[in-house]
């Protein structure tokens, strides 16, 4: 699996300087900063009285399932994949 993981620049600074490995650090400075955002995780719940059904637990604003909240962003992907509310499949949750 390639999963990336990414640290602050200041924390991996911190741990070459106590391993006395400032070649390293000087180095480090010059590699260019990825540019990164925390992942916000939420899901779709139900919501009968919504005119689409769906609100979203992040920021409550309703919207129809998709992989992500277009209001806040969040990634509202889950473990099974969303049926794109058909209304069928619209049931109340008990």
């Amino acid at each position: 699996m390639n999963t990336k993981k990414y640290v602050t620049l200041d924390e991996a600074l911190e741990v070459l300087d106590r391993q006395s490995c400032y070649w390293a650090a000087e180095y480090m400075k010059l590699i260019p900063a990825a540019d990164v955002v925390p992942v916000v995780r939420g899901e779709w719940i139900y919501t009968p009285t919504e005119p689409l059904g769906y609100v979203c637990s992040v920021c409550g604003k309703g919207f129809c399932r998709c992989n992500y909240c277009p209001n806040c962003g969040a990634d509202l992907r889950s473990e099974i994949q969303p049926s794109f509310g058909f209304p069928d499949e619209r049931k109340e949750q008990t």
